[in-house]
């Protein structure tokens, strides 16, 4: 900044210079002052907006970060909640299985209730004929 104040100084050094001389140099003296005034005013708004700029950069890329970070949360909740869903089948599956034991073996002693019931049934319709069969001899036991 010091280079600039040195030239500032200089310019207008010499635009003193020019105003005591004619009008044509009071006119060289402000095309001076004002080619400085823009210079220096460009660089200060290419500066601002170098500036402006890199934080412009560095708020995108904390942006991509967080964004980044959300989609490795999200992915590791998805992950989790797929493994839940994945136990919970099995536990499922495991418990239909077991359900499905308990059914073949109550259909097991039903049958063998049923085989049961069948046979005593049998012997009674085999006592109750021989017993007909008597009272229609005549005979009594």
């Amino acid at each position: 900044m010091n280079t600039d104040t040195n030239m500032i100084d200089a310019v207008f050094r010499a635009a003193d210079q020019a105003a005591v001389q004619s009008d044509r140099w009071l006119f060289v003296a402000l095309l001076m002052v004002t080619f400085v005034a823009v210079f220096v005013l460009g660089r200060w708004l290419a500066g601002q907006y170098a500036k402006m700029l890199d934080t412009w950069r560095a708020d995108m890329q904390a942006m991509q970060t967080e964004i980044k970070g959300l989609h490795t949360e999200r992915i590791a909740a998805a992950e989790r909640y797929g493994a839940e869903l994945r136990e919970t089948l099995r536990r499922q599956n495991e418990d239909a299985k077991a359900v499905l034991r308990e059914f073949a073996s109550i259909a097991a002693r039903n049958a063998e209730v049923l085989g049961s019931v069948t046979k005593a049934l049998g012997e009674l319709q085999t006592n109750c004929s021989q017993t007909r069969l008597a009272f229609s001899r005549g005979e009594s036991r």
